[in-house]
């Protein structure tokens, strides 16, 4: 099929794995050559979902992307990826201690209401 100016290296998941899986191909091409606005002195890049189920392949998404030109990339199933517990939910990156603010997991909310006149905003139960 054809596809945007210039591609990068089309992926797949699993793509390098001894069993790929699924049913899309992302094609990230280096330059969107007429497929959007000009941004300045570069030409923006673009992802192309691509469906490859049926008889003939068909781009279903295309999607402009900032600066960078893509190359090398990698779709994993998530439940591969272990998340590492460096911090505990709820740390401040800059004191690495319990955030003021920090939520109870479990108790994640966004709530806005009057008070006293005015429209605020509570997120969550503090810990």
């Amino acid at each position: 099929m054809d596809i945007q100016y210039s591609m990068g290296h089309i992926t797949v998941p699993e793509n390098n794995s001894p069993d790929p899986v699924g049913k899309w191909l992302v094609a990230p091409n280096k330059w969107s050559i007429d497929g959007f606005r000009l941004v300045g002195p570069l030409l923006p890049q673009n992802f192309q979902l691509i469906d490859i189920t049926g008889e003939k392949m068909r781009v279903v998404y295309d999607m402009p992307i900032p600066l960078g030109e893509p190359h090398y990339a990698k779709i994993i199933r998530a439940e591969r990826i272990k998340a590492l517990d460096v911090y505990p939910p709820g740390t401040d990156i800059y004191t690495f201690k319990r955030h003021p603010h920090a939520i109870e997991l479990g108790h994640e909310r966004v709530e806005r209401k009057q008070d006293g006149g005015r429209w605020v905003t509570e997120a969550g139960r503090p810990l």
